[in-house]
Protein backbone atom coordinates (compact mmCIF):
# COMPACT_ATOMS: atom_id res chain seq x y z
CA UNK A 1 0.00 0.00 0.00
CA UNK A 2 3.01 2.29 -0.27
CA UNK A 3 4.26 1.83 3.28
CA UNK A 4 7.86 0.77 3.88
CA UNK A 5 6.69 -1.17 6.92
CA UNK A 6 3.09 -2.16 6.28
CA UNK A 7 2.48 -3.02 9.93
CA UNK A 8 3.07 0.61 10.89
CA UNK A 9 0.47 2.12 8.57
CA UNK A 10 -2.88 3.75 9.37
CA UNK A 11 -4.17 0.74 11.35
CA UNK A 12 -1.27 1.02 13.80
CA UNK A 13 -1.73 4.78 14.05
CA UNK A 14 -5.43 4.29 14.80
CA UNK A 15 -4.67 1.65 17.45
CA UNK A 16 -2.18 3.90 19.25
CA UNK A 17 -4.56 6.87 19.01
CA UNK A 18 -7.43 4.79 20.41
CA UNK A 19 -5.30 3.53 23.30
CA UNK A 20 -3.81 6.95 24.18
CA UNK A 21 -5.97 9.69 22.61
CA UNK A 22 -4.02 12.54 24.26
CA UNK A 23 -0.73 11.39 22.73
CA UNK A 24 0.59 13.64 19.95
CA UNK A 25 1.39 11.36 17.01
CA UNK A 26 3.97 12.59 14.50
CA UNK A 27 3.72 10.43 11.40
CA UNK A 28 6.70 10.56 9.03
CA UNK A 29 5.61 9.84 5.47
CA UNK A 30 8.85 8.51 3.99
CA UNK A 31 7.15 7.48 0.75
CA UNK A 32 7.32 8.49 -2.92
CA UNK A 33 3.89 10.13 -3.08
CA UNK A 34 3.14 11.43 0.41
CA UNK A 35 0.04 13.36 -0.68
CA UNK A 36 -1.72 10.04 -1.35
CA UNK A 37 -1.54 9.17 2.36
CA UNK A 38 -2.36 12.45 4.12
CA UNK A 39 -6.11 12.04 4.55
CA UNK A 40 -5.81 8.42 5.65
CA UNK A 41 -3.14 8.98 8.33
CA UNK A 42 -4.86 12.15 9.57
CA UNK A 43 -8.14 10.26 9.94
CA UNK A 44 -6.28 7.51 11.80
CA UNK A 45 -5.17 10.00 14.46
CA UNK A 46 -1.96 11.71 13.34
CA UNK A 47 -1.43 15.12 14.94
CA UNK A 48 1.57 16.09 12.83
CA UNK A 49 2.52 14.80 9.42
CA UNK A 50 6.18 15.06 8.48
CA UNK A 51 7.25 14.54 4.89
CA UNK A 52 10.58 14.02 3.17
CA UNK A 53 11.31 17.10 1.03
CA UNK A 54 13.27 15.02 -1.50
CA UNK A 55 10.17 12.97 -2.33
CA UNK A 56 8.63 15.97 -4.12
CA UNK A 57 9.43 17.40 -7.54
CA UNK A 58 9.04 21.11 -6.79
CA UNK A 59 8.40 23.82 -4.22
CA UNK A 60 4.86 24.10 -5.59
CA UNK A 61 4.23 20.41 -4.99
CA UNK A 62 5.60 20.81 -1.46
CA UNK A 63 3.30 23.78 -0.80
CA UNK A 64 0.31 21.81 -2.07
CA UNK A 65 1.25 19.03 0.34
CA UNK A 66 1.65 21.49 3.23
CA UNK A 67 -1.83 22.86 2.52
CA UNK A 68 -3.30 19.34 2.27
CA UNK A 69 -1.79 18.43 5.65
CA UNK A 70 -3.21 21.57 7.26
CA UNK A 71 -6.60 21.00 5.61
CA UNK A 72 -6.58 17.48 7.10
CA UNK A 73 -6.27 19.04 10.56
CA UNK A 74 -2.60 18.28 11.24
CA UNK A 75 0.48 20.38 11.80
CA UNK A 76 3.36 20.10 9.34
CA UNK A 77 6.91 18.84 9.63
CA UNK A 78 9.54 18.73 6.88
CA UNK A 79 12.45 16.31 6.94
CA UNK A 80 15.67 16.57 4.93
CA UNK A 81 18.12 13.83 4.00
CA UNK A 82 21.59 14.46 5.45
CA UNK A 83 22.92 15.13 1.94
CA UNK A 84 20.34 17.87 1.23
CA UNK A 85 21.52 21.38 2.12
CA UNK A 86 19.32 23.31 4.54
CA UNK A 87 19.08 26.01 1.86
CA UNK A 88 16.71 23.67 -0.01
CA UNK A 89 14.04 24.76 2.48
CA UNK A 90 14.40 28.47 1.71
CA UNK A 91 11.87 28.68 -1.16
CA UNK A 92 9.35 26.66 0.80
CA UNK A 93 9.75 28.79 3.92
CA UNK A 94 9.55 32.05 1.96
CA UNK A 95 6.28 31.13 0.27
CA UNK A 96 4.85 29.11 3.12
CA UNK A 97 5.90 31.31 6.03
CA UNK A 98 4.18 30.29 9.24
CA UNK A 99 2.79 27.05 7.80
CA UNK A 100 5.56 24.68 8.85
CA UNK A 101 5.91 23.81 12.53
CA UNK A 102 8.88 21.46 12.52
CA UNK A 103 12.00 21.08 10.37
Amino acid sequence: AGYAISSLGPAAIAAVHAAVPALELDVHLAVREPARHVVEVAAAGASRITFQLESLASTYEALDLVRAIIDAGCTVGVCLAPSTPISALAPLLEVGEGLIELV
